[in-house]
């Protein structure tokens, strides 16, 4: 059957022609990979915040909504459950009252150098999948839709 709406009939519908489905099972691969290499400890997310606040120290919550895409309220979950590991470090922010600069910890500087072979590697993992021509392409391809509004 034809929808008035669409010109594609519902029987010749394939998921696998679409990017919403494809990205959804490459994201599950990733995630599964990601566990496998780096274990459940440092979810994706966490790693993400610690390396933005590693290769810059002393980044406010608001800085880190740009920097690794993710909303304010998350970033401040997020945040609060790493203080809590003892990852991580809120400082006063001398210009700002209301808000606070974030610094790893000792303990959080080794988890995220311990995590980084284990990251590497599930890259390496996810990327050896395809054909290596395609590998900046995709990459590429992947950087447009992460930039692009939602």
């Amino acid at each position: 059957m034809v929808s008035k709406k669409f010109s594609q009939s519902i029987d010749d519908f394939d998921l696998m022609d679409h990017a919403g489905h494809l990205l959804r099972r490459a994201q599950q691969i990733a995630v599964a990979a990601y566990a496998e290499e780096v274990g459940r400890e440092l979810r994706p997310r966490q790693f993400s915040l610690l390396l933005a606040i590693y290769q810059q120290p002393g980044l406010r919550q608001v800085d880190l909504t740009e920097l690794i895409a993710m909303d304010r309220s998350t970033i401040s979950e997020i945040a609060e459950r790493l203080e809590k590991r003892g990852l991580l470090r809120k400082m006063p922010d001398q210009q700002d009252e209301r808000a606070s600069k974030l610094y790893l910890t000792e303990q959080g500087e080794r988890e995220i150098e311990e995590a980084l072979p284990g990251i590497i590697e599930v890259n390496r993992n996810l990327l050896t999948r395809l054909p290596e021509h395609l590998h900046a392409p995709f990459i590429e391809a992947l950087k447009i839709l992460a930039n692009s509004e939602a």
